[in-house]
């Protein structure tokens, strides 16, 4: 894994020497998902191509809970390179104990921290029963926080979070009316 890791980062150094900006930059990577059985088996692997975005296509695929989604997370955290000074300029929310990462990274792109894509499978992330991510019930209260939070520091976000808040809203309706109906 050291020698992956190794080749990772002097693929994408190698893209900071050819881009005319040096500095306010992180690289991004494509992954691959990978899903694990009970018994820690790979049963499954999927390339994850996320492609060159825009800052705008980034902070609106950020926003849009992955189930929801038509295309992969685009800024898995294993895949992001960046120097010491960019990541400084954002903490993680401790608040959040999901999500983290789509809130430093949304923050970071509207502090106009440049993005660049460069094209490599970046990170292996496994996937498997325990996740908390499969949780709906603990993500659920974490997607909550996660628009509260966006739309508070970033009012002009409020329309990129509506696909999500609307999920949210449509699936409180359905747990009242089963309450309703089982009560």
């Amino acid at each position: 894994m050291i020698g992956f890791t190794k080749i990772k980062i002097k693929f994408q150094l190698d893209h900071l020497s050819a881009l005319d900006v040096q500095e306010n930059t992180v690289f991004y990577t494509d992954y691959e998902r990978v899903f694990i059985d009970k018994e820690q088996q790979i049963i499954n692997r999927e390339e994850n191509i996320v492609g060159s975005l825009s800052a705008e296509q980034l902070i609106e695929r950020l926003l849009i809970p992955d189930f929801l989604a038509d295309s992969p997370f685009p800024l898995l955290q294993q895949c992001l390179l960046m120097s010491k000074d960019v990541q400084e300029k954002k903490i993680f929310d401790e608040r959040l104990k999901a999500l983290q990462d789509r809130d430093f990274t949304i923050d970071l792109l509207i502090a106009n921290v440049n993005f660049v894509y460069t094209p490599m499978i970046g990170a292996y992330y496994t996937k498997h029963q325990s996740n908390r991510t499969n949780n709906w019930s603990y993500m659920k209260a974490y997607y909550i926080l996660l628009y509260e939070t966006v739309c508070s520091k970033h009012d002009d976000l409020i329309p990129l979070c509506q696909v999500g808040i609307d999920f949210l809203l449509k699936e409180a309706i359905r747990e009242k009316r089963k309450i309703i109906l089982l009560g």
